[in-house]
């Protein structure tokens, strides 16, 4: 795209001092279009609202500014920007004028890079000129025809990359953050269950403390129980012993001392206590401890059986001199 009247002091421009100083003329979205720069020695001219001038093979169109991207009226040497939105679908064009009020600059190619990037401000008392072809090729006019549409088509696909590759990246951003969060939460939620997890294995391993502790009490009340039975087994066997020998200790009491009432009731009491010994073991010891007495007894009275005959004995030999004095009778 040529720029017009791009050359500073030429003839029927304004002096050198109204000129802007461009920084950027860019497409930001498929049908928007933004200028940035500043003026310097402006004056009072440049009042009226921005406008971008759009001249093609299809025409002339004017672009008006957005509210949300022009900034106030252009002061001396402070920043200024414009936002200009088609209000058709773009078309390739062949010139683009910035026009404010009375005064407008002639911009060059939107996202080039210009020679030089302070441009003349127009002012309505200063007839534009068109400048004379140059074969500079910084100078020289682009033909953009059918290669303007393919740059605007192409500027457009590269914009409408970028905002899908914005979207993108924000929806990468989000999912990003979600993942973050997804992922905090599962790690709060692993270690809350490896937390409910170490809790229950502390206290299945209680149970399984406490569960053995118990068996192993009861095991043992088992083992006592088994050897209290065996002991009392063991002593009932002893007694059923003990109580035969005296049975038959007894009974062999009571032949040689048939005459013996007493004994025949002892024996008598230890048949009948030898037949309860199933229900009275109780009274075993009992028996055992009468039939121990009795013994003695039957000790004793042997004994004085003993000392009895030998009295006896000895008394017959003392009455025997006697029976001889008197001698016999008859």
């Amino acid at each position: 795209m040529a720029s017009r009247g791009t050359g500073n002091g030429a003839p029927g421009t304004t002096p050198a001092h109204a000129a802007f100083e461009l920084e950027q003329f860019c497409w930001t979205a498929p049908d928007r279009l933004d200028v940035t720069g500043s003026f310097v020695g402006l004056g009072p001219a440049a009042t009226g609202a921005p406008v971008l001038v759009i001249e093609g093979p299809d025409g002339v169109r004017r672009l008006p500014a957005l509210d949300d991207g022009a900034s106030p009226p252009p002061e001396e040497g402070r920043p200024w920007s414009a936002a200009f939105a088609w209000l058709d679908p773009p078309v390739a064009f062949d010139h683009a004028r910035l026009q404010l009020g009375d005064a407008h600059v002639e911009l060059p190619a939107p996202d080039s890079e210009p020679v030089d990037r302070r441009l003349v401000v127009h002012l309505p008392d200063a007839p534009r000129r068109e400048p004379a072809v140059s074969a500079s090729p910084a100078a020289t006019t682009h033909d953009v025809g059918a290669g303007g549409m393919e740059a605007i088509r192409m500027t457009a696909d590269l914009l409408e990359a970028r905002e899908e590759a914005r979207e993108l990246r924000i929806a990468i951003e989000h999912m990003t953050q979600d993942l973050t969060r997804a992922r905090e939460d599962l790690e709060d939620e692993q270690q809350r269950r490896a937390s409910d997890l170490q809790r229950f294995s502390d206290g299945l391993a209680q149970v399984r403390t406490a569960a053995e502790e118990a068996l192993a009490a009861e095991q043992r009340a088992v083992d006592q129980l088994h050897s209290e039975v065996s002991r009392l087994r063991e002593e009932a066997e002893s007694q059923d012993r003990e109580l035969t020998e005296a049975k038959a200790g007894l009974e062999s009491a009571a032949a040689e001392r048939a005459a013996s009432e007493a004994l025949r009731s002892r024996l008598t009491e230890l048949e009948r206590a030898a037949e309860e010994s199933t229900s009275l073991r109780s009274e075993l010891q009992t028996a055992l401890q009468r039939a121990e007495a009795a013994e003695g007894d039957i000790h004793a009275l042997r004994t004085t059986l003993d000392e009895a005959r030998t009295d006896v004995e000895r008394l017959l030999s003392r009455l025997s001199p006697t029976r001889d004095a008197f001698g016999a009778p008859g």
